[in-house]
Parts: C-alpha cells; sequence; structure tokens
C-alpha cells in the first residue's frame, strides 16, 4: 500500500480524498487536518510519512522534530482507543470516543492522566461539568 504524504504549513493536514487510508483520522474540513498525536499514530502504523519543505520525515525523524509538540499522555489514550476499534478525535487536552463503527456518535469524554499524576477534586467536578 502506498503511504499518504502527510503535509506541514504550520498544521498537520492531507488532502480530503486520503482520510480513509488513515482510518478516519483527522478534523474534516476543506482538508483533514491532524493534531501531532494523531500523525505520530499515523507513522506509527505505516500508513504514512510527513513532508515539511520537501524534506520527508519518517517516525523517529518526527519525534525529533516536533517532540515539544506532541501530548504523550493523549497518544497513548488515543492509540489504545484506536486499537480497540473504536474512532476517537482529539479535543484540546481530551479524547472523545465514538461508538464503534459511528464516528458521528461520541459516547465517552477521556482526560488522559499518568497514573501518579495528583488531581484535585476542583479539577475533577471541573472535568465533570464540562462533559
Amino acid at each position: 500500500m502506498e503511504k499518504v504524504i502527510i503535509k506541514f504549513d504550520g498544521r498537520f493536514w492531507i488532502e480530503k480524498e486520503l482520510w480513509d487510508k488513515i482510518g478516519r483520522i483527522g478534523k474534516i474540513s476543506d482538508k483533514i487536518y491532524l493534531e501531532p498525536e494523531e500523525v505520530l499514530y499515523v507513522l506509527d502504523k505505516g500508513w504514512g510519512v510527513v513532508k515539511i519543505n520537501g524534506k520527508t520525515l519518517d517516525k523517529e525523524k518526527f519525534l525529533e522534530e516536533f517532540k515539544d509538540r506532541i501530548d504523550y499522555k493523549k497518544y497513548l489514550v488515543f492509540r489504545e482507543i484506536r486499537d480497540l476499534g473504536y474512532y476517537a478525535d482529539i479535543f484540546e487536552d481530551k479524547v472523545v470516543v465514538h461508538e464503534r463503527g459511528n464516528r458521528n456518535k461520541p459516547i465517552y469524554l477521556v482526560y488522559p492522566v499518568f497514573e501518579n499524576e495528583k488531581l484535585t477534586w476542583k479539577k475533577v467536578l471541573d472535568l465533570l461539568e464540562e462533559a
């Protein structure tokens, strides 16, 4: 299978007609826009490569170049949800989980935390109110 070219011009994007080739990941507009964590997932699966100014980045080079823009908590949660067969979208600091096979039916809002990370009750209540 030919790899999808992910372009970068301040945001990561691909052409709309390539959406199915990367597992329907990203936000649809005039193009498909991807978060850095979604790009990492596509690279991890071997579905694409990133092109910036004529330079091709594989997974390792992408991680070197964009390590400060990737939220690894979000990536780990996004990857796990996708690998379990659910559609997922990254929204700010959260991951929206959709019903299996139905990208238009969100069922969970996940706030990723590390197991040793401390959360205040106020933060928990704020997250519950937001959901």
